[in-house]
């Protein structure tokens, strides 16, 4: 499931849509960053990952957020013309010309299959056929979400797996590319627990679900699902739990 302009799959997840935009647009320097991606012509352009997580998380069980302060401004963007890493390092120089002082990077997903598995092993991965596709992909559902200022300044949201795990705190290994060992270094190098101090972590169990599965629940994802960290707000009650999971397809 891809969300754009046009909506989503169902009901309760125009509001889930909704819930993020009101965030975003609150922060007037993302809302800066976004503005900048969509005038420097490169193509097919969003930010995603790790800067919503911190966006959302640090609202909601943290201290805040300050875009001048995170690891780096994922910058996705699609170009298959040219699949040269000096393409990545073009865009991201032309983003810190346009606003310096943000840690941008920007990575052309149309070429991730000529450097993964140089870079992280594994067998050959396909090319990607579109930026929905490549954050299909991305390590944890909780950052596989992007967004994209269209020249209506209408902010379009690409959530492959939905936005439930970002905004209901779900820290959850995507098995589409990341193995058990791969997400459990990841969680202890990211440590939800310490960097959201309003936060309460279950313990992170093993598995996510078989290797290829892309499921997402359907709100609150059940305590019993392996291969999770939950982060709880104190002063939410939380929601019912919905023991169903669907399968999302993706373009």
């Amino acid at each position: 499931m891809t969300a754009l302009s046009a909506g989503w799959a169902d009901p309760a997840d125009v509001g889930r849509g909704d819930e993020l935009r009101e965030l975003v647009r609150a922060n007037a320097s993302l809302m800066r960053a976004l503005t900048v991606v969509r005038d420097s012509g490169l193509p097919d352009a969003w930010i995603g990952a790790g800067v919503l997580r911190d966006l959302v998380w640090g609202h909601r069980y943290g201290d805040g957020f300050d875009l001048r302060a995170v690891r780096d401004v994922d910058v996705p963007f699609f170009d298959p013309a040219d699949l040269s890493r000096d393409n990545d390092q073009r865009a991201t120089a032309r983003l810190a010309a346009i606003e310096p002082g943000l840690p941008w990077e920007a990575k052309n997903q149309a070429a991730v299959h000529t450097w993964y598995p140089q870079r992280f092993g594994g067998p050959p991965v396909p090319p990607f056929r579109s930026i929905a596709e490549a954050v299909a992909t991305w390590p944890e559902y909780v950052t596989a979400v992007a967004i994209h200022l269209d020249p209506d300044n209408h902010i379009a949201v690409c959530a492959p797996h939905g936005l439930d795990d970002l905004l209901d705190g779900v820290w959850r290994r995507n098995p589409t590319r990341v193995s058990e060992q791969t997400f459990q270094q990841r969680v202890a190098r990211h440590q939800p627990a310490h960097r959201w101090p309003m936060s309460a972590s279950l313990p992170v169990l093993p598995q996510a679900g078989r290797a290829g599965d892309q499921v997402v629940p359907r709100r609150w994802a059940p305590a019993a699902l392996p291969g999770l960290v939950r982060v709880s707000r104190p002063d939410r009650q939380p929601r019912r739990v919905d023991q169903r999971l669907r399968r999302v397809p993706i373009p």
